[in-house]
């Protein structure tokens, strides 16, 4: 007869660890659950980008000569058709096309050479930019109107009062391209 209750007891010890188990689970479950939820609560969403952003963005690049990040300020559908007019221009020549490690070697020269050249020049600088306004249109379009300054090595200095226009594309603010303003900067 003993035999017949430790049989009987046996399932109902496997059904109390079965228990337990999935108790232990759903307790993790409620308070990973209720950690997301004060997280989610507690934590202030990142700010949206400004239209100033890229036009500090602009004036970093600018102080450390990175030409590159410069065209990452611009409208990407406008430097995506410039890339493309580059490459068939390239194609037609018989060079690789832009963004390959031949073109890299070949664009930090001349870039280093630009960057030589501008110095001997006294263009280089240093430039710093003040918001004095920015206005939406919409969602996707702003006028931002801010001062620059060029300090150049010489120390001799200039001021103007820029308008730029900028349009949003996937989120960013970009530049929309103009001469008239890019000229005042060289």
């Amino acid at each position: 007869m003993d035999e017949e209750l430790t049989q009987e007891q046996e399932p109902k010890k496997k059904s109390k660890k079965g228990i337990i188990a999935v108790i232990s689970i759903a307790a993790v479950i409620a308070i990973i659950t209720l950690v997301t939820v004060l997280v989610m609560i507690f934590t202030e969403p990142p700010e949206p980008p400004k239209p100033f952003d890229t036009v500090e963005y602009f004036a970093a690049a600018y102080n450390n000569h990175d030409y590159d990040k410069i065209i990452d300020c611009f409208d990407p559908r406008l430097t995506k058709a410039f890339k493309n007019i580059a490459n068939g221009v390239a194609g037609f020549f018989g060079l690789p096309p832009i963004g390959s490690a031949a073109v890299s070697l070949v664009g930090n020269f001349l870039g280093g050479f630009a960057k030589d050249f501008l110095a001997e020049q006294d263009i280089t600088g240093t430039m710093t930019v003040r918001e004095i306004s920015t206005v939406l249109d919409g969602d996707d379009k702003a006028t931002v109107v801010a001062e620059f300054t060029v300090t150049r090595s010489s120390g001799e200095s200039d001021t103007w009062e820029q308008t730029i226009n900028m349009v949003k594309v996937d989120g960013v603010w970009y530049f929309v391209f103009e001469w008239a303003w890019l000229t005042n900067l060289f």
